[in-house]
């Protein structure tokens, strides 16, 4: 694959990404970042993320896929912490990636 390619770590406290162009020899990063989304503040209650931390969540995706965007990236990947993943309401934020054209893994 030729052209950038963005990294996206859901974590729980902090999302972080890099956004790099690569070929067989070397890579070049072209953007790189923390974006504090505290998805855990207020405390994942009952398996349940806040909607206040899921609209920071939201935020910081959007955010990142719009850097993707502009730096003309060819695939954005994530992974998640098990913190998001396991909420029963995780899949507000799955459906956004999908939304966003972000590879959740």
């Amino acid at each position: 694959m030729k052209g950038p390619v963005t990294l996206i770590d859901i974590g729980t406290n902090t999302f972080e990404y890099l956004i790099a162009k690569y070929d067989s020899q070397s890579f070049n990063i072209l953007d790189e970042g923390k974006i504090p989304v505290w998805l855990g503040k207020g405390g994942i209650v009952d398996g349940i993320i806040q909607e206040d931390a899921l609209n920071r969540a939201e935020e910081a995706l959007k955010d990142i896929a719009g850097r993707s965007k502009k730096l003309r990236s060819k695939k954005m990947i994530a992974v998640a912490t098990s913190a998001s993943r396991d909420a029963s309401n995780a899949s507000h934020m799955f459906d956004l990636t999908e939304d966003l054209g972000i590879e959740l893994r």
